[in-house]
């Protein structure tokens, strides 16, 4: 009797970790920017670009003083001009 409600425990267990991997894949496919905003490049520390399959160009900017990550739209003609001194 103990073997079985040990084994049925050990599956419950499995089943479990099976699924919050599964979740945990499913997030990370998410686009990581939904919105976008304004930031001026001088409070700018770090941009991050991300490309992914199904989402558009998505940057993401550290900011300087609070170390806050935002999402930055990539349309930006200051950002445009960095990408393109970046790709030289």
């Amino acid at each position: 009797m103990r073997a079985l409600l040990f084994i049925g425990f050990l599956v419950c267990c499995l089943a479990a970790f099976d699924l919050s991997q599964g979740i945990t894949i499913a997030m990370q496919s998410r686009c990581p920017c939904r919105h976008s905003r304004s930031v001026q490049p001088s409070t700018i520390k770090k941009l991050d670009i991300f490309k992914q399959v199904n989402c558009p160009i998505q940057v993401i900017a550290v900011l300087k003083k609070t170390g806050e990550r935002v999402c930055v739209n990539p349309k930006m003609r200051w950002l445009r001009q960095v990408t393109q001194q970046m790709r030289r």
